[in-house]
């Protein structure tokens, strides 16, 4: 009788551990699918932060470029001996440069917006400028009083969310640099990277 009974003790210590080496094989599965849950969460908002900047930058060079073509026609204008003319053609000069400040500071406060983006990656969009700035909020002018391009043609960002990062799952960041031709280019050419860290 005391056979028996120690073979039935046995038998149940043998399902306890097998069923304990499935639950650890299990839950490590799980805890390996949530671990590449939030990695696929941060690359997905870290993207959703990079298309919708890149949606701003291209209106922002768009409205600004565009508004220099108009710019330049009427400082030509207001160069006219024909007072009536240049007295408006100067008064629109006056209402353009105004409203390519308006621009400016619209697209810092959408940039701001993104709430996908970190803060690094809205400080480093607001200190990388297309255009050369005075303080940040006052463009620099030509002689026909467009606005100066950068020095340099291709300005780099990096994009990057703003979630929660932990050692298990290092950040996804793209990397774009936009191209500008000249002050009337419209349409800017933007190259992009993905690194993995």
């Amino acid at each position: 009788m005391n056979m028996k009974l120690d073979q039935r003790g046995s038998t149940q210590l043998l399902l306890c551990l097998f069923l304990l080496m499935a639950l650890s094989g299990i839950s490590a599965i799980t805890v390996k699918k949530l671990i590449y849950l939030h990695k696929n969460r941060l690359r997905l908002h870290s993207l959703i932060c990079m298309r919708k900047s890149h949606f701003f930058q291209a209106k922002f060079i768009n409205q600004i470029n565009s508004t220099n073509k108009h710019i330049r026609i009427s400082y030509y204008a207001s160069l006219l001996p024909i007072p009536s003319v240049s007295s408006a053609a100067k008064t629109s000069l006056t209402i353009l440069k105004a409203k390519q400040q308006i621009n400016l500071i619209s697209f810092y406060r959408d940039i701001y917006k993104v709430e996908e983006c970190s803060k690094v990656t809205k400080i480093n969009i607001f200190s990388s400028s297309f255009y050369q700035l005075k303080s940040k909020f006052i463009f620099m002018r030509n002689i026909d009083h467009t606005t100066r391009v950068s020095i340099k043609k291709q300005v780099k960002f990096r994009y990057f969310t703003s979630g929660k990062l932990s050692f298990k799952t290092p950040p996804v960041i793209f990397k774009s640099s936009f191209k500008l031709d000249n002050r009337f280019d419209i349409r800017p050419k933007v190259f992009t990277k993905v690194y993995e860290l």
